[in-house]
């Protein structure tokens, strides 16, 4: 990649402007953002039981079709 160097040395120009103090409000900021919640797993299990509850619903009027009026 021929830019790369031109990208890296810029980018490290950048990453010089930036104070130390905000460096490390920057990198505790990450590090809280990188532990594991357990909120999507509880919305993934939520929205899995509701798709499981409207494929039986489905299965039950496909296989007695006269429960439809």
């Amino acid at each position: 990649m021929p830019h790369g160097d031109e990208l890296d040395a810029r980018f490290e120009a950048l990453v010089a402007q930036i104070d130390e103090k905000e460096l490390r409000r920057m990198r505790a900021a990450a590090g809280r953002r990188a532990r594991p919640s357990a909120r999507p797993r509880r919305l993934l299990l939520a929205v899995a039981a509701l798709v499981a509850v409207v494929a039986a619903a489905v299965a039950v009027l496909a296989s007695q079709p006269g429960l439809m009026p």
